[in-house]
């Protein structure tokens, strides 16, 4: 097609300035979304701005905030030319000069801020050489002076290029990757989880070359874990010839793949991409020894991989990420596929608590297992009929679940007990759900209560006493936990966090203390040059301010920590359990029976009580909201319950409002018990819960290792708990 000219300004002010139109908060006549980084770069000549960021923010497309500019990979046209951004945000326009692209348009020239490696000459290479290209830092494992035959080590009966599929009429998204590459291979390998349904179109790699290239596309579900070296545990769906565009730009499929691929929500998808030669460039990790997670939106996450020789035994390197964007649409509806024929019949009932287990002296809705995976100081059973060499943790509390790179899972559990015996543990499952190991991960501390989880797949671990603090803990143990700038001096009664990752440079972080007078915490770190990680947590230069409610419906972030104890103590006391979603923050007051819903960018709150008495179908919530959970990004919310006779883990539908019990408990068994430690398996179908006391008794404030199991819950038809369901 032609090279296209788009002349961009931007709408960040109250006069006109430079040619630049400002103060528009409508799309202005003969403008159009910046589609393209390179467009919304081009609008930083001749402006203020002081430094231009990529990533996939959650705005997307080209927009600024203060100073800065910023460009949201991941997003369709209608994202892109959306007018009326959050807080300051102001978005970005290109003027019209010609015809303008679509989301779907594969020739349109996508052109990312990267910087020409060492190994590599700043201009594309014209006329690659017959033997293998540019090397590689990568020692050779099997040098040949000729690529091998191609397309693959165990090629198709019949091997032949597809005709090019037309491509979907509808607009597609774009989740991309990085375009800073600094090395070369002959193939990738890497996975995905969707967070949605989403039918995956189209491909665009990474190659350095302007000729053709031969391309083959593999992929599998699950992890490429274990199938590194085995062609037969892939599915073969594309082979094809490409024409390169050269450094820094996407290389596009000449069409669609022939049948979309379809990862339903919560899965795990693995992708092979190879060429017959050094051709595609990628980048190497920064972590090789750990399971590195490389980035994320609203729809998928995308994790490093390895980088591959050509065939696929001939070489595998570690930690390398792969360049290119992935082509797609959400179908959470089901207008593409059904979902649910996938799976089979429904046969859960949420909120019908048919089911009495009088093993464990529980009722659970129709349609649902439970088991039990441990038990307070017992070893854990393992998968292979072996068990753990430690016992299982007393007083189980606040946990969360972190994917790792070996299709596996680690639930992370706190361990309330006092006096310097708490903690935080690890089981991990594998990718069947099944119990592998049980691990110690931090020890030495005093009532680790609840917690929350970051962006970059750590966990904070909360302790809950006059001088607690809040520490952040690896799920795999490859770093010593460590104090965070959360809690600061001389500590308090923390209890949960929860994270606003809207700038992932700098993450937002909020901190409840359960305390009459505590204070609602807002924790902003200096902002990290890249993404926010590790250190981020650490280093010095952030600040703190403190939740103060103004009124019935507004509130306002204060430095004066006394201010924020009164307000705490007059509206909201001994908050305990939060939640961040969307722009909206959520918390409970147990003692006030509350759920607060916070809207961040306008300053205003709403409250409802959370003691709802009997609910739809069976069960009832009558006491103390404890810890409050989200299904990964899904429409219920999920609350524990402390105290009374009944507890249980209950459901509320967030765009309803209606209520539902999961599982409660029933004949006195657990009299004044508490539910903690919920937490959900990557696709949402298990869910993971457990009773802090179980059966033991701990009331005169003894110190008794025998308190708590841990439970398994799922339900029989295979979906996720946030998924369709029979009608009460």
């Amino acid at each position: 097609m032609t090279q296209l000219l788009l002349l961009a300004f931007c709408v960040v002010g109250a006069v006109a300035e430079s040619g630049l139109l400002r103060g528009v908060v409508t799309k202005p006549e003969n403008a159009v979304a910046c589609l393209t980084m390179e467009q919304c770069k081009h609008t930083r000549l001749g402006t203020n701005f002081d430094r231009v960021y990529v990533n996939s923010w959650p705005t997307k497309g080209c927009f600024s905030k203060r100073n800065n500019l910023y460009f949201g990979t991941g997003g369709s046209v209608e994202m892109m030319s959306k007018a009326k951004l959050p807080g300051i945000q102001k978005r970005i326009w290109c003027e019209r000069a010609a015809k303008e692209p679509t989301a779907t348009d594969s020739n349109v020239t996508v052109n990312w801020e990267s910087t020409a490696p060492s190994d590599m000459p700043l201009r594309p290479i014209q006329s690659p050489p017959t033997s293998p290209g540019p090397a590689t830092s990568e020692p050779s494992k099997s040098p040949t002076s000729h690529p091998s035959a191609f397309p693959t080590s165990k090629p198709t009966e019949s091997p032949t290029t597809p005709s090019p599929t037309p491509s979907p009429s509808f607009d597609l998204q774009t989740f991309a990757t990085t375009f800073q590459s600094n090395t070369t291979f002959a193939g990738n390998m890497f996975d995905i989880v969707a967070r949605k349904n989403i039918a995956i179109y189209n491909m665009g790699i990474h190659t350095y070359l302007q000729r053709d290239i031969d391309l083959q596309i593999y992929t599998r579900v699950g992890s490429y874990q274990g199938a590194q070296n085995d062609i037969s545990r892939w599915t073969h769906v594309v082979n094809t010839t490409v024409r390169g565009q050269g450094m820094g730009n996407p290389t596009m499929l000449s069409g669609a793949f022939s049948d979309p691929i379809f990862v339903r929500r919560g899965s795990r998808q693995s992708f092979y991409v190879t060429t017959n030669g050094p051709w595609l460039r990628a980048t190497k990790g920064t972590n090789q020894d750990e399971e590195m997670y490389q980035m994320e939106d609203s729809d998928m996450s995308f994790y490093q991989g390895v980088g591959k020789r050509y065939p696929m035994n001939a070489g595998t390197y570690p930690a390398r990420i792969w360049n290119g964007l992935l082509q797609y649409r959400v179908d959470e509806i089901g207008e593409l596929v059904d979902w649910t024929t996938m799976l089979g019949e429904v046969t859960f009932r949420r909120g019908d608590l048919a089911v009495r287990v009088p093993d464990l002296g529980i009722k659970v809705c129709t349609g649902m297992n439970v088991k039990v995976i441990a038990r307070a100081n017992k070893k854990l059973e393992l998968a292979d009929g072996s068990f753990s060499d430690l016992r299982f943790h007393s007083m189980p509390d606040g946990a969360a679940i972190f994917p790792t790179e070996d299709a596996k899972y680690i639930y992370v559990s706190n361990s309330e007990m006092k006096n310097g015996l708490g903690g935080v543990y690890g089981v991990v499952f594998d990718n069947d759900g099944n119990v592998v190991d049980y691990k110690l991960l931090l020890s030495g501390t005093t009532r680790n209560c609840g917690g929350g989880y970051t962006p970059w797949h750590t966990w904070i671990t909360c302790e809950e006493y006059g001088r607690g603090q809040c520490w952040q803990v690896h799920p795999n143990g490859k770093i010593p936990p460590q104090i965070t700038k959360l809690g600061g001096n001389p500590g308090g009664n923390y209890e949960s966090v929860a994270v606003d990752n809207r700038n992932p440079h700098q993450p937002i972080f909020y901190v409840t203390e359960d305390h009459e007078r505590g204070a609602l915490r807002k924790y902003t770190p200096t902002p990290a040059f890249r993404d926010a990680s590790w250190d981020t947590l650490h280093a010095e230069g952030g600040t703190t301010e403190y939740l103060v409610f103004v009124n019935d419906n507004e509130f306002k972030w204060t430095a004066n920590e006394g201010k924020a104890r009164e307000s705490q103590a007059k509206y909201f006391r001994n908050v305990e359990g939060i939640d961040y979603h969307d722009g909206m923050l959520y918390f409970v007051s147990k003692k006030l029976l509350m759920l607060y819903i916070l809207d961040l960018d306008n300053g205003t709150y709403k409250k409802s009580s959370t003691k709802y008495g009997v609910l739809a179908g069976d069960g009832e919530f009558r006491h103390q909201p404890d810890q409050l959970v989200r299904n990964n990004a899904g429409d219920y919310l999920y609350l524990t319950e402390d105290g009374g006779g009944t507890v249980g883990c209950y459901a509320i539908h967030k765009p309803t409002g209606r209520r539902y019990a999961i599982f409660e408990a029933y004949g006195g068994s657990y009299r004044n018990d508490e539910t903690t430690g919920l937490a959900f398996s990557l696709d949402g179908s298990k869910m993971y819960a457990a009773f802090q006391d179980c059966g033991c008794d701990n009331s005169d404030g003894g110190v008794d290792y025998n308190c708590g199991c841990l439970m398994e819950f799922s339900r029989k038809d295979g979906r996720s708990f946030d998924g369709s369901a029979l009608g009460l």
